[in-house]
């Protein structure tokens, strides 16, 4: 079944299988708040009530700390061992995510995972590889509302045999200005509320789109590597092909197991860019003039 036939009291009321992407998540919770959340950003994913194998074992609860009583907190324990420090209660659904993507980029060592977006059209995979601040997340939700499949924000997953990145379509994360930049860019943008005062700032999640999710099964062939950079004072954008030397490099760098992989992950990425046209996009926000570059990049790609 999928998550919007199941009632938001029985998710708070006992186990259950979160199956995103090649991933099947175990969460276990009674915090009413949590389960709001995730019913309205995870609506089309399917569910399992009854124990399935899972992946990761996620517990959402409240510390066992007399002293927090006026002041809530909520803890992160995967595999029953707490991941990080609890954090205020109103922080559940993010610390939710930031868990998982934690739990991924450290345990998953039969991809090669990447700190990027990825964005699928025509049959043509883009890969984002972005430091906090480049405007990746916020591309990546403009160009999902625009007709774009989303495989990922946040976590690029190659596949170490085939060279293929398996979707992992999961809420997009978006902070700062670029909640409300979202919110007015399309009327179909569902956002959660936004919550403040998180290590990383306010915060806001996009519900992925239906047809991202119908297609997680679906990997896709990476035909180019784009470096994006948000820049406030530039005149409309400028994109600069760039060699895939320096390209692999940069994502090296923004790749959380290549040092356990080395070799594997060296030719897995020198296989991928040989393929793959490779630049970097500097743009001043404008995602109307960002969807029709992709989209030329993408017939380029498709030409050749």
């Amino acid at each position: 079944m999928k998550v919007c036939d199941i009632s938001k009291t029985k998710l708070s009321a006992s186990t259950f299988f979160l199956h995103t992407g090649p991933f099947t998540v175990s969460i276990s919770t009674k915090i009413k708040a949590f389960s709001e959340t995730f019913c309205s950003l995870y609506p089309y994913n399917e569910i399992s009530v009854t124990p399935v194998f899972a992946d990761f074992h996620v517990t959402l609860a409240k510390p066992l700390n007399p002293h927090l009583f006026f002041k809530p907190q909520v803890d992160f324990l995967l595999d029953s061992k707490s991941v990080f420090n609890p954090l205020p209660y109103a922080q559940v659904f993010p610390i939710f995510e930031w868990g998982i993507n934690w739990a991924i980029g450290n345990r998953c060592n039969y991809y090669l995972v990447i700190h990027a977006g990825v964005l699928e059209k025509d049959g043509c995979g883009i890969l984002l590889p972005g430091t906090p601040g480049a405007g990746k997340s916020t591309l990546c939700a403009a160009l999902c509302l625009n007709g774009w499949r989303l495989l990922s924000d946040e976590l690029a997953l190659l596949d170490l045999r085939t060279g293929l990145c398996v979707p992992l379509p999961r809420p997009v994360s978006l902070k700062g200005k670029s909640i409300d930049i979202i919110r007015n860019y399309s009327e179909a943008a569902f956002l959660s509320a936004t919550v403040h005062d998180t290590q990383k700032g306010s915060v806001a999640y996009l519900q992925v789109p239906k047809t991202s999710i119908e297609q997680q099964a679906k990997p896709v062939k990476l035909r180019a590597v784009i470096f994006p950079k948000f820049l406030a004072d530039i005149d409309g954008y400028d994109l600069k092909p760039i060699t895939k030397a320096k390209a692999l490099l940069r994502i090296a760098d923004q790749t959380f197991n290549y040092s356990i992989l080395g070799q594997s992950a060296f030719e897995l990425l020198k296989k991928v860019l040989n393929d793959s046209q490779c630049h970097e996009f500097f743009y001043n926000g404008n995602l109307t003039e960002a969807d029709q570059v992709f989209n030329q990049i993408i017939q380029e790609a498709k030409a050749s």
